[in-house]
């Protein structure tokens, strides 16, 4: 396809403006995601060798091969045992992001070389969002859901749910109470608090207790191969299965290695779900666990937000203990770690981690499932016509999903009361 460049009176090409367009992309848009999403690159990423939305399994080891013994010399050697595994599975799930370009965009400017010019911004729009969200997903529990309404909106267009740290401006979102859609489409156009945000749209109808979804990620009556979301570390770590069924094929009320090791409140003389102080017993008591649990593995690294970061920093604070790994920055510590068995395991906080928790996460057992990196469909050429429309598009798209085969190696801490301001 050839367009006419009045200022220029040249005909530029669409396959070489995408050639153009493919450079810049190859040269900068690939460095975005293991520098913006710290979970990305501790899981280990594993081909899953089809296109499509297909099931692969998961294997998964529950015994080591437990024949070694002491024994006496020229004695009959012991019996060999095999290593027990079980096999579980999951589905590839896709998610795309659409780049479009009007005609006159292109057409006015003075050609390729210029076009690429605004291309960094336009791709990192385009690009930046599919890799928020997919960084949602690491997080979330698999389902999808962003947040859950807490109160009704009655119409003001001020919605309150239990988190916001997924929710941005822009984000087009509807809201479900099971299989009904309460109102159609909203858009976010405020974020005003860790708890509420304001939305453009009709929003009479969503009520406490609503799910909140990006608009076209919800399905009905979702089972692990229907539900459009990826799992992420709040269904990967966690000792029940998720709502849409078994956690990777397997029943996690009837098979323990199945399940993360969960500690609350009620193991600390308190009732679960009743958040209480950190201490370092029930870091303990919770790391015991999983050493136990997992034929003695050591998670490599804690995770938890920032109110819970700050109560461990108190913690140690209170107990004379230093805490920094590197020299203290604008009144916080740069790091925090915490000695079990010998190994230092390094405590991180991020926005994105759950409320009143911390993960310990142990990185060899967790994987990154995809059937490559993420890339710009070619086929039928990198630029289309957008049907209806006088402008060109470009889809950005991945297949991924993320798994255990060892959940046993991982462990969270529930009901931890945070310090913030």
């Amino acid at each position: 396809m050839a367009i006419i460049s009045p200022s220029t009176s040249n005909t530029l090409y669409l396959s070489g403006l995408a050639n153009v367009i493919k450079d810049k992309y190859n040269t900068d848009v690939p460095k975005l995601i293991p520098m913006q999403i710290f979970l990305w690159d501790y899981f280990k990423p594993k081909l899953v060798p089809f296109e499509g939305e297909g099931k692969f399994n998961v294997m998964m080891q529950t015994a080591l091969n437990e024949s070694a013994v002491a024994t006496a010399e020229m004695t009959a050697l012991p019996g060999g045992l095999v290593p027990a595994f079980a096999k579980g599975y999951l589905y590839l799930k896709k998610m795309i992001a659409r780049m479009v370009i009007s005609k006159e965009s292109i057409v006015l400017t003075q050609g390729p070389n210029a076009m690429v010019k605004g291309l960094p911004n336009l791709m990192d729009s385009t690009i930046k969002p599919w890799m928020l969200n997919l960084e949602a997903y690491m997080h979330l529990a698999g389902e999808g859901v962003l947040a859950t309404c807490t109160a009704d909106d009655n119409g003001s267009g001020l919605l309150t749910v239990d988190d916001t740290r997924f929710i941005r401006v822009g984000m087009p979102l509807k809201c479900y109470a099971a299989d009904t859609i309460h109102d159609g489409e909203v858009v976010v156009t405020a974020v005003n608090s860790a708890t509420t945000f304001t939305v453009s749209g009709t929003s009479t109808a969503i009520a406490n207790g609503d799910l909140v979804y990006l608009s076209g990620s919800w399905v009905t009556s979702s089972a692990i191969a229907t539900v459009m979301a990826p799992q992420g570390i709040e269904t990967i770590i966690d000792e029940t299965d998720p709502h849409y069924g078994d956690f990777q094929g397997l029943d996690r009320a009837t098979l323990s290695y199945a399940s993360a090791i969960i500690r609350d409140m009620s193991d600390a003389g308190g009732s679960a779900g009743t958040n209480g102080a950190l201490t370092k017993m029930r870091i303990v008591h919770l790391l015991d666990s999983i050493w136990k649990a997992s034929s003695h593995a050591v998670p490599h690294f804690g995770y938890c937000g920032l109110g819970v970061f700050n109560a461990l920093a108190q913690l140690y604070d209170n107990a004379n203990q230093p805490t920094a790994l590197m020299p203290a920055k604008d009144g916080l510590p740069s790091g925090l770690e915490f000695q079990y068995h010998g190994r230092a395991i390094p405590i991180v906080s991020s926005p994105n981690a759950k409320k009143n928790a911390m993960f310990f996460i142990n990185k060899d057992y967790l994987f990154r499932y995809s059937n490559g990196d993420p890339k710009w469909d070619d086929e039928g050429g990198f630029l289309r016509p957008l049907e209806d429309y006088h402008a060109f598009q470009a889809v950005y798209y991945g297949y991924n999903n993320f798994g255990s085969t060892m959940p046993e190696s991982s462990g969270r801490l529930n009901d931890i009361t945070e310090i913030t301001f």
